[in-house]
């Protein structure tokens, strides 16, 4: 009896012979080999395990074996295998794949098994913001949010030198320089006050003459005293002085520089220069004396050099320049000759000649 007993003991070797000596020889699922080895309750994927026969669960791979999907060909397959088949957020799938920690958009891409970050579209791909509708969407993409300055835009956008004025055009996406004003937008610097700004604005920041600043101002014709005074910024021009300075001729020595500076360089009488010096009218040989530059009248020479006529031949000759020109008597010849007192006939032959 102890003999049969042991013989039918040695005849049950697997799970297989436990199904025949039970009379249930059909094994057709997980649930029956349960049945069968009087642990009928499945709660976990490790009591699975144990019905099965393989304890040990190492990887994801043992899970797929003992849940019998053994084929792992996605991430969803993952997810079916670990019991969370919802995949709703990159987070989720590092839990499934096992790489829990998200440090950089690589780890991202290697996450979603797009490992190659050629652009910064595959970035936006990636953190799952396919649209690049500004700069600053770009931004958010690369990681650098702040935007402070053109070159923090440039770097965004993949073009870090800053070489030229159209650089920068295209780097704030205002390619069309049409004017000064947009250039002093671009640059920075939008208030133009001063000629000066002007020049910066325009690249030619050096202003050594009157033609320089012609060109800066937009107005690079130089027709007239007018033009060349509202260039250098005195528009008004109200006296000689003022045009002396305005074409470059500042120092006033002679008649003749006055006649350059308002452009009547000829002087033919003392008419030319009393309009030349600004006193037109000769009311007397004095205004003359002014006009000519000797404005000491001494003598009757003095005269004569003013009025033209130096040679004085008779007491008629005297007589015109003073201004007296009838001589009815000896005392008028007395008045004109400058001895005016008559005391003796010594006196009279002196006067007559």
């Amino acid at each position: 009896m102890v003999c049969e007993l042991a013989c039918v003991q040695s005849l049950i070797n697997s799970i297989e012979d436990k199904a025949v000596i039970m009379g249930s020889p059909t094994i057709n699922s997980i649930e029956d080999k349960a049945v069968i080895m009087g642990s009928p309750t499945i709660n976990s994927i490790e009591d699975m395990a144990v019905i099965i026969g393989s304890p040990t669960i190492n990887s994801i791979e043992d899970m797929a074996v003992i849940i019998g999907s053994p084929t792992i060909n996605s991430i969803e397959d993952k997810a079916v295998i670990i019991g969370s088949p919802t995949i709703n957020s990159i987070e989720n799938m590092v839990v499934i794949i096992g790489s829990p920690t998200i440090n950089s958009i690589e780890d991202m891409a290697v996450i979603i098994e797009s490992p190659t970050i050629n652009s910064i579209e595959d970035m936006a791909v990636i953190i799952g913001s396919p649209t690049i509708n500004s700069i600053e969407d770009m931004a958010v993409i690369i990681g650098s949010p702040t935007i402070n300055s053109i070159e923090d835009m440039a770097v965004i956008i993949g073009s870090p030198t800053i070489n030229s004025i159209e650089d920068k055009t295209v780097i704030i996406g205002s390619p069309t320089i049409n004017s000064i004003e947009d250039k002093a937008v671009i640059i920075g610097s939008p208030t133009i006050n001063s000629i000066e700004n002007k020049a910066v604005i325009i690249g030619s920041p050096t202003i050594n003459s009157i033609e320089d600043k012609a060109v800066i101002i937009g107005s690079p014709t130089i027709n007239s005293i007018e033009d060349k005074a509202v260039i250098i910024g005195s528009p008004t021009i109200n006296s000689i002085e003022n045009k002396a300075v305005i074409i470059g001729s500042p120092t006033i020595n002679s008649i003749e520089d006055k006649a350059v500076i308002i452009g009547s360089p000829t002087i033919n009488s003392i008419e030319d220069m009393a309009v030349i010096i600004g006193s037109p009218t000769i009311n007397s040989i004095e205004d003359m004396a002014v006009i000519i530059g000797s404005p000491t009248i001494n003598s009757i020479e003095d005269k004569t050099v003013i009025i033209g006529l130096p040679t004085i031949n008779s007491i008629e000759d005297m007589a015109v320049i003073i201004g007296s020109p009838t001589i009815n008597s000896i005392e008028d010849m007395a008045v004109i000759i400058g001895s005016p007192t008559i005391n003796s006939i010594e006196d009279k032959t002196v006067i007559i000649g």
